[in-house]
C-alpha cells in the first residue's frame, strides 16, 4: 500500500474507525534509546489464528540514513504542492533539482507564484 495525505482526511478515519479498537501502542525501549540518532519502528501484528508478522527498521524512510530516491522525492514534493494548492510544482521541482550543487538558491518567486493557488 501507501501513504498519503488521503490517508489522513475524514474518509480514511471513518474507513478504519473499526481497526482503531484492535491496535495497541506501546514504547520499544531500545527504540526510545535510539531516538534522536535514528527515528525507527517496529510493528507486530497478531492474525485471528495465532500467526504473527513482525516488521522492525531503524530508520524512517525519508531519514539521511534511508533516504528517497529521486523518483520518490519527486512524487513526494507533487503530493505536498497538489495538496497546497501550488500550480507550479513540476517547474519548482525542475528548478530545485537542476541547482548546480553549492550554488546560492535561485529567484524562483518572482518566477512561480506559489500563493496562486488551483
Amino acid at each position: 500500500g501507501k501513504v498519503d495525505l488521503n490517508s489522513f482526511d475524514e474518509a480514511a478515519r471513518h474507513r478504519l474507525a473499526d481497526l482503531r479498537d484492535k491496535v495497541a501502542i506501546k514504547t520499544d525501549v531500545e527504540l526510545q534509546q535510539a531516538y534522536p540518532n535514528h527515528w525507527g519502528a517496529k510493528v507486530s501484528i497478531v492474525f485471528n489464528d495465532g500467526t504473527i508478522v513482525q516488521r522492525e527498521t531503524t530508520n524512517a524512510y525519508g531519514d539521511p540514513e534511508s533516504p528517497l530516491d529521486r523518483d520518490a522525492m519527486i512524487k513526494k514534493a507533487n503530493m505536498l504542492f497538489e495538496h497546497a494548492g501550488f500550480k507550479n510544482g513540476d517547474e519548482l521541482i525542475e528548478t530545485i533539482l537542476t541547482m548546480p550543487q553549492g550554488s546560492p538558491c535561485p529567484d524562483i518567486i518572482t518566477r512561480l507564484n506559489p500563493f496562486e493557488v488551483n
